[in-house]
C-alpha cells in the first residue's frame, strides 16, 4: 500500500522536532513549568503595584553590568520592563545601574542589581530566591542568559584543556545552571528564555564531519548527547602534547570530525541546549541569538592583536547588539527552539547567515518505521485498530514499511507512506502524543491535538478534525 497526502496546520513544525529518523510515529510528552515564589527575611519588600496598574514585565539579564548585557538592559528598560541586572560583582553592577539612570532618569525604580555568578551553584540559588522574593508571587517574565566569555584563545585550535573546561563552565554550564534555577519562577504560559549565543556556534558546527554535525542538529538531542560532544572534544585536546602548534591542533580536531575553538564549541552546545529545553517546555518561548560583531572586552582584544580599532574591524556599539535579544524577549518571535541572527531573523545552526539575507527555512523530514510492535493488527477479514498503521503484527499478519513526513511550509506538511502486510479493510492512521506502543493506543496516549479541537465523526463531512487524525488507510481485496 502506497500513498501520499498533504495536511495543513504545519503538522511537522508543530511536532516540535519530536519525530526523527528511525523513531516510531508518536510524540514524546513534555512537562510544563509552574510559577513559584519564596520569601526572605529582611531586605526590601516585594514589588507592589496598585490594582489599576499593570505590573511591568520582569526580566533577569545575566552579565548585565557591561557590554552587550548592559545594552540589552537599557533597551528592555526603554520597553518598560523591570530588569534584574545580574552582575558577578555588585559594585560594578551598581556602577552600571548608575550609568543607566544618568542616561535616562525615567529608569528610576525599574532596575535593581542582583549578585549573580553563573559559575557558582550557591550564587545562582541565592539570586533565584531573591528574585522570587522581590516578585512577590508574581511570575518572572523572562530570563536572558547573556553572561559569557572567550578568553585569549577562544577562536584558536590551540586552546588548552584547562581553557576548554573554564569557558564551557561559563558559557554552557552557567547557562544551564541559571536557566534551571529560574525556570520555576517563569510564567507557565508567557515565559521567555533567551540565550545569547554567537555566530561562532554555527561556524563551529559547519567545520564538523557530517556525523558530528548531525548530532548537533538533532532535534531530539539530549543533555547527555551534548555532554558527549564536549567529552569527545576534551579527549582530543587532552591527547595533544603540551605546546602543540596551531597546525597540529587543527589536524587532530579535524581528524576527530570536530570544529575549532572552545568558544564555538560552547555556543554550538548552547544552541543544542536551546532545542532540548524548548522541547521539554512547549508552553514557553525559548530561543537563541547572536548579537553580531559587537565592541566588547573580547572583541577589542581581537582588534588590538591585529593592530586595528574596533571601528576598522566593523564592530558595532553594544546597544546595537541588543536587537535580536530584545525581539526574542518582548517581541513576537514565531516558534521556539530556534536560533536567530543579529538582525532578529531565523538562521541555520550549521552555517553563517549574514544580516539582511533571506531567513533560514528548514526542510524538516521525519521518517518513521512501521514495525510489528505493540498492539497487533487484526487478522484477515477485519480492519486494524487505531494504531495499526504504526505498529502491527499478530494473526499471521506482519506490518512493515515507512511513513515520511516532510514540512513544506508553516501551513503544510506532506505525508508519504509505504505500508505492507495490512489486512483488507480500513486501518486508522493517527499520530499519538507518547512514543510508547507497549500497550497499543492506551500507552501511546491521546491523538496529537495541540489546538484542543473537537473530534468530529468520520461520517460527518463538515466535522473539524484535529491535527493528529490522518483518517484511514483502506486496503481493498
Amino acid at each position: 500500500m502506497f500513498g501520499r497526502l498533504r495536511v495543513g496546520a504545519g503538522l511537522l513544525g508543530r511536532l516540535a522536532g519530536s519525530v526523527a529518523t528511525g523513531s516510531r510515529l508518536a510524540l514524546a510528552g513534555a512537562a510544563t513549568t509552574t510559577a513559584a515564589a519564596c520569601t526572605l527575611g529582611g531586605g526590601p519588600p516585594a514589588l507592589v503595584h496598585s490594582d489599576r496598574e499593570k505590573p511591568p514585565r520582569t526580566v533577569l539579564v545575566t552579565g548585565a553590568n557591561k557590554g552587550i548585557g548592559l545594552g540589552i538592559t537599557e533597551c528592555l528598560l526603554e520597553e518598560g520592563c523591570y530588569v534584574f541586572l545580574g552582575s558577578r560583582d555588585v559594585g560594578r553592577g551598581e556602577q552600571a545601574k548608575a550609568s543607566l539612570l544618568a542616561t535616562n532618569p525615567a529608569f528610576e525604580g525599574r532596575c535593581e542589581v542582583v549578585q549573580l555568578d553563573v559559575t557558582q551553584d550557591h550564587s545562582v540559588a541565592d539570586a533565584a530566591r531573591w528574585v522570587a522574593h522581590r516578585c512577590g508571587g508574581e511570575p518572572l517574565y523572562a530570563i536572558v542568559n547573556n553572561a559569557g566569555g572567550a578568553g585569549a584563545r577562544g577562536f584558536s585550535a590551540t586552546g588548552t584543556a584547562a581553557e576548554y573546561k573554564e569557558y564551557l563552565e561559563l558559557n554552557l554550564h552557567g547557562v544551564k545552571r541559571v536557566t534551571e534555577a529560574f525556570l520555576p519562577l517563569l510564567s507557565p504560559t508567557e515565559g521567555r528564555v533567551v540565550m545569547i549565543s554567537s555566530a561562532a556556534g554555527p561556524s563551529y558546527v559547519g567545520r564538523c564531519s557530517e556525523a558530528i554535525k548531525a548530532r548537533f542538529l538533532n532535534q531530539l538531542v539530549t543533555w547527555e548527547g551534548v555532554e558527549a560532544l564536549v567529552a569527545e572534544a576534551l579527549a582530543v585536546v587532552e591527547s595533544l602534547p603540551v605546546g602543540a602548534d596551531e597546525a597540529a591542533c587543527e589536524a587532530a580536531l579535524s581528524a576527530a570530525g570536530l570544529g575549532l575553538g572552545y568558544y564555538g564549541l560552547s555556543k554550538a552546545c548552547v544552541n543544542s541546549y536551546t532545542q532540548l529545553l524548548a522541547r521539554r517546555h512547549p508552553s514557553l518561548r525559548i530561543n537563541a541569538c547572536t548579537p553580531g560583531f559587537i565592541e566588547t572586552d573580547l572583541t577589542r582584544a581581537m582588534a588590538a592583536r591585529r593592530g586595528k580599532t574596533p571601528q576598522q574591524m566593523g564592530m558595532k556599539a553594544p546597544k546595537q547588539g541588543a536587537l535580536a535579544a530584545v525581539f526574542l524577549t518582548v517581541g513576537d518571535p514565531p516558534g521556539s527552539g530556534r536560533y536567530y541572527g543579529s538582525d532578529a531573523v531565523r538562521s541555520p545552526l550549521d552555517r553563517y547567515r549574514g544580516p539582511g539575507t533571506p531567513p533560514f527555512e528548514p526542510t524538516l523530514v521525519a521518517t518513521c518505521a512501521v514495525s510489528p510492535q505493540g498492539k497487533p493488527c487484526a487478522g484477515a477479514g477485519a480492519g486494524g485498530g487505531a494504531a495499526a498503521a504504526a505498529v502491527g503484527g499478530g494473526g499471521g499478519v506482519v506490518c512493515s514499511g515507512t511513513v515520511t513526513l516532510t514540512r513544506l511550509s508553516d501551513g503544510e506538511t506532506a505525508i508519504a507512506y509505504e505500508v505492507r502486510g495490512l489486512a483488507p479493510g480500513a486501518h486508522g492512521f493517527h499520530i499519538h502524543e507518547a512514543a510508547d506502543f507497549s500497550n497499543g493506543c492506551t500507552s501511546a496516549g491521546p491523538h496529537f491535538n495541540p489546538h484542543g479541537t473537537a473530534h468530529g465523526a468520520p461520517t460527518d463531512a463538515d466535522a473539524e478534525r484535529h491535527v493528529g487524525d490522518m483518517g484511514n488507510i483502506v486496503v481493498r481485496r
